[in-house]
């Protein structure tokens, strides 16, 4: 057995979960947000809530341990490193908050196998740190750990896990924020209610059930994909079942390995084998509908509308309806672009004349991370609305190829100075031939797009832009 292959195996392994985090999990949450470093940059609003965060997030982790001492600092961190401490309750809900780039990985291994393309587009929404295999973990502790102050501690056990990811998704009050945080707070009163009353395997039916439910309403309600876009609840609900039809399959595994070990642990004449068998025989009429869902239904990954603002610091929010009128574009430069070797240029100038089969591409080493893209409107404007064809959309080859835009800075400047910065996300769908953002309207003529993160390409680093569009909002 070669022992360095074994280990630069691991290693490759390791790069590869950690660039994967990177690109499909962490960066969707203000824990990593690196703009934040940027206090120059960040208005009032975001460093408000970005602290007013963690203060609520420590609380959490306060009240989710045996005991704190904050007059008697050597006592405190004494317990810091006994039972269930600070240190112990930070590292279990980062441990769980890490399943979700596995349950993402698993996902789309699974699918490039055996389809089920529904299951990963609903990887798209927020909220995917609450999966099946978080909840199995929580189940397991709600259920075999004591913990000195009973279900008020497993309350905020229960939020340190799932609220306090909840909490560091991207700063503000949208409607999808406010469902993932009820996700959060639901799992909070779960954990509570269920804590040491039932074995594994009923805490964790119960809880999928929470987790299954949550998850409808956090698809409906996800401002970074529409999924759930029929016309009936009829058809929603068989939506929502294709997308879940790889979750409920792991809900059912999972529940069948709890099963057998309280089977093997139990006494003969503790057994209620009939109401634990009718439990796992409800998955399994989930699963089975999941499946012939996901074979009649189509599910397509739309633009939803924009989310109204329910509460925002230091402004008033606004609800004000616009129409949108496409502005035009009088110039444009790159900060590279690519030369091929017969001569021919991919400029910025492909990324607006309105044919998909072509694009800009950047001329410089590496995946064109910090790449910009700078375009002259033939006016000031009051802009209230971007679309963009992400990717080299030539074929779907070409698409998957390159690398495409994951997350982007858009900067909009005045007369040269700038006056507003946006974040846009990118769904990696090439079915979805445009992205759109929509926004509070800003007075602008001039707007950069720079590559804050790339989806790599399997052929080449090349970053590839279709088509870039900007619309003049106007008043209703």
């Amino acid at each position: 057995m070669n022992f360095e292959i074994i280990w630069r195996k691991i290693q490759e392994f390791a790069m590869w979960f950690f660039h994967f985090a990177m690109n499909e999990g962490e960066n969707k949450f203000m824990l990593v947000d690196q703009n934040l470093l940027r206090v120059d940059k960040i208005n009032t609003q975001t460093m408000t809530m970005y602290f007013g965060t963690f203060l609520i997030v420590a609380l959490i982790t306060i009240f989710a341990t045996d005991s704190f001492h904050p007059f008697n600092l050597g006592q405190g961190i004494l317990m810091w490193f006994k039972k269930v401490s600070i240190l112990k309750v930070t590292i279990f809900a980062a441990a769980v908050f890490s399943l979700h780039t596995f349950y993402k990985m698993l996902i789309l291994l699974i699918e490039n196998l055996i389809g089920m393309k529904a299951s990963v587009l609903a990887l798209g929404c927020l909220g995917s740190y609450m999966n099946p295999f978080s909840v199995f973990v929580l189940s397991i502790t709600a259920s075999t750990v004591v913990l000195a102050h009973g279900s008020v501690q497993a309350f905020f056990l229960g939020l340190s896990v799932f609220l306090t990811p909840a909490l560091l998704t991207f700063n503000t009050f949208t409607l999808e924020h406010v469902v993932i945080y009820a996700g959060g707070i639901a799992f909070g009163v779960a954990t509570a209610a269920l804590y040491r009353r039932f074995s594994m395997y009923v805490t964790y039916v119960v809880m999928s059930v929470v987790y299954l439910v949550s998850k409808y309403f956090m698809l409906m309600y996800s401002g970074k994909v529409l999924l759930l876009s029929a016309n009936t609840m009829k058809k929603r609900g068989m939506q929502y079942l294709a997308c879940m039809e790889l979750d409920v399959f792991l809900i059912f595994i999972l529940a069948l390995i709890l099963l057998g070990y309280k089977v093997m642990i139990s006494e003969e004449k503790d057994r209620k084998i009939i109401k634990d068998i009718a439990g796992v025989a409800l998955i399994a009429v989930v699963v089975i509908g999941s499946v012939v869902c996901g074979k009649v239904t189509e599910v397509k990954a739309g633009t939803p509308k924009e989310s109204p603002v329910l509460f925002t610091f230091g402004k008033e929010k606004t609800n004000k309806e616009y129409s949108y009128e496409r502005a035009g574009i009088a110039s444009g430069e790159a900060s590279s672009s690519m030369i091929s070797s017969d001569g021919y240029t991919y400029d910025i100038t492909l990324s607006m004349d309105g044919d998909m089969t072509t694009c800009w591409q950047d001329g410089v080493e590496g995946t064109g991370e910090g790449e910009t893209l700078t375009y002259h409107l033939d006016g000031e404007a009051k802009i209230g609305k971007i679309r963009i064809a992400n990717g080299n959309r030539k074929s779907n080859d070409s698409y998957f190829g390159n690398c495409r835009l994951d997350t982007a800075e858009i900067h909009f400047y005045l007369n040269g100075n700038e006056v507003s910065t946006k974040t846009m996300e990118f769904n990696d769908d090439f079915s979805q031939e445009y992205t759109e953002l929509i926004f509070d309207p800003v007075q602008c003529d001039t707007i950069s797009i720079v590559a804050s993160s790339v989806y790599q390409g399997w052929a080449y680093n090349d970053l590839g832009v279709s088509e870039v569009e900007f619309y003049k909002a106007v008043e209703k």
